[in-house]
């Protein structure tokens, strides 16, 4: 069986498992950024299925499988402070440099203003990044549905996050010990 072959396989077991969802191909294709008609001419063999595309359909289907709809942004936004509760707790008690700000001041500081000369703004911009983090790994929010919460492009979200997963994966992460901790949780 050639890559294709097994790449166009997937595919069909994708397509599948979205039509057992309560999600329409339309709206998988839509999130994904592909035209629905696309989608079904791939699944019918008339057009080729490239490796990128692939991933892009099923990483908008985990998306929509995550960001629950019973869940309202009001919802998010108070898991996200949560969130944020934790992470400076943590910094509260482990990290001195950190300590001390309360999650009104680091939701008052706009990310946008890029101040990073300003102590109380750097402050708040490290313990936002790690809160993003644990909402995104802890509870079902899609990064989409953080950036709308905390007023952020989904690209910033993403940035923030992966930067957190490329510190973790170096063994580099202050927060390593509360990120463990509540992902054993899960």
């Amino acid at each position: 069986m050639t890559d294709q072959e097994k790449l166009q396989m997937e595919f069909n077991r994708l397509i599948g498992r979205i039509a057992r969802s309560p999600f329409s191909v339309a709206a998988v294709a839509r999130h994904a950024g592909v035209g629905s008609g696309w989608l079904r001419n791939v699944s019918a063999g008339r057009r080729p299925l490239k490796k990128s595309t692939f991933d892009l359909v099923e990483r908008a289907f985990h998306d929509l499988e995550k960001d629950k709809p019973g869940i309202s942004d009001e919802e998010g936004f108070r898991l996200y402070r949560l969130a944020l509760a934790l992470v400076i707790r943590h910094a509260d008690e482990h990290l001195p440099d950190l300590a001390g700000a309360d999650i009104q001041t680091v939701l008052d500081q706009d990310p946008a203003r890029r101040a990073t000369e300003d102590p109380v703004w750097l402050q708040a911009a490290h313990l936002r990044r790690a809160a993003l983090y644990l909402a995104y790994v802890m509870f079902p929010l899609t990064q989409a549905r953080l950036g709308r919460i905390v007023a952020l492009s989904k690209a910033a979200v993403s940035l923030a996050i992966n930067d957190i997963e490329k510190d973790r994966e170096g063994k580099s992460s202050r927060f390593e010990k509360l990120f463990a901790f509540y992902e054993g949780l899960k």
